[in-house]
């Protein structure tokens, strides 16, 4: 199974359900999303209130190839995979992805521990890597979110805290050195040059100081993270399976030989979840006409 990400339909808040705490535009089609900086010029627009197959997708998609499975992950590409992908997630199923992550204790530092970990080449031998915090909005961007605050991290150290769950646009500036306080200090060492090292045994450290002992649920994390996406698969509907390990790959997590979890991964995420709300998590991509 062959899985094609490329950036797709941005979806709005108000489309999945969730509690507004501010005042949405009028409901019609808006822009909606404009691809981060340095992938593609697409945009979407996107009406409030419908589902994923009115979207209007308006120019080719570009984007990263990568294989899940046993298939060797290849690094970002310009090639053109389409003018549109052949999926993408189910919009019930990125609701229920919310709504299982907002009942989690997980320190906003997380997201920054995985894009650490996806920068380093070994988790077994973590060196210096320098980090562009920008690159972690493209898995963050929600559109119709409050005034200057665009990108949406639906956990915070203390549940039911919905206003801490939006982040301002210098993410940047958030995960500055000079910005880093005890907790993310205890899972990363920071070089005088900008550089960050993983510590040793990372992983138990984010489990411990992170994710309060509990391990994060790893289908409705790689939902979310990855719900702006479309992907081309090579053996018809993806499933649970081939979402997380497009996830796994994404930020360099291994899989085990049999099993879906190992090293890192298998100390950090379960794959216990909440019953899902529909039998498939992906449905076909609207057909650009």
């Amino acid at each position: 199974m062959k899985l094609t990400p490329a950036p797709s339909v941005g979806i709005r808040l108000a489309q999945l359900g969730v509690p507004l705490i501010w005042r949405v535009p009028p409901a019609g089609f808006e822009p909606a999303h404009t691809a981060p900086e340095g992938t593609c010029a697409s945009r979407v627009l996107a009406a409030q209130g419908l589902d994923e197959s009115k979207l209007a997708i308006l120019c080719p998609q570009m984007g990263r190839v990568a294989a899940v499975g046993h298939h060797k992950v290849i690094s970002v590409t310009d090639e053109q995979v389409g003018t549109s992908p052949d999926y993408v997630l189910r919009t019930e199923a990125i609701r229920w992805a919310i709504d299982t992550l907002t009942t989690r204790r997980i320190h906003p530092f997380f997201l920054a521990y995985l894009y650490l970990h996806g920068l380093t080449p070994d988790e077994d031998k973590p060196v210096p890597v320098l980090p562009v915090w920008t690159d972690l909005g493209k898995y963050l961007t929600m559109p119709g979110g409050p005034s200057r605050k665009p990108y949406y991290r639906p956990f915070f150290q203390e549940i039911s805290k919905p206003e801490r769950y939006w982040l301002n646009a210098n993410l940047a500036g958030s995960y500055a050195p000079s910005s880093l306080r005890q907790v993310p200090r205890r899972i990363v060492d920071v070089i005088e040059d900008g550089r960050f090292q993983l510590k040793e045994d990372s992983a138990e450290l984010a489990l411990e100081h992170l994710l309060f002992a509990e391990p994060a649920p790893l289908l409705a994390l790689s939902t979310f993270m990855l719900r702006n996406y479309g992907f081309k698969s090579d053996d018809g509907v993806p499933g649970e399976r081939e979402i997380c390990s497009l996830f796994l790959a994404e930020f360099n997590f291994r899989e085990g030989e049999g099993s879906l979890l190992s090293g890192d991964a298998l100390v950090i995420f379960t794959t216990d979840s909440p019953t899902l709300p529909a039998a498939e998590i992906f449905t076909l991509a609207p057909v650009q006409e």
